[in-house]
């Protein structure tokens, strides 16, 4: 309704009654978020990796990943904490991602 028409009918005698008039619209203003809840943060990995690779390597990386179905991410963080396992427990180093606690 334009303001114009309310002050018209206002003006005519015709008032509102705000609480039937906005009752349609009671609680809307609450909005629920969409998508899963964000994680806490001792569960979020916040440590950025950048490496330089040619674009072939890129490329059969990405292969790789796809075949296995997993993002390219995810692929490559899979296969480097298996070198550093295998390569620590070989010089009976502690494996840092090990010991830690996670739900």
């Amino acid at each position: 309704m334009s303001l114009l028409y309310i002050s018209y009918l206002y003006s005519q005698g015709f008032f509102l009654d705000t609480y039937d008039f906005c009752l349609y619209n009671h609680g809307m203003n609450t909005k629920r978020r969409a998508g899963r809840p964000p994680k806490s943060s001792d569960k979020l990995k916040s440590a950025a990796m950048l490496i330089r690779a040619e674009p072939a390597e890129k490329q059969t990386f990405q292969s790789a990943a796809e075949l296995a179905g997993v993002p390219l991410s995810i692929w490559v963080r899979e296969r480097l904490r298996a070198a550093a396992i295998r390569e620590l427990e070989a010089a009976g180093l502690r494996i840092e991602f090990l010991n830690t606690t996670r739900d």
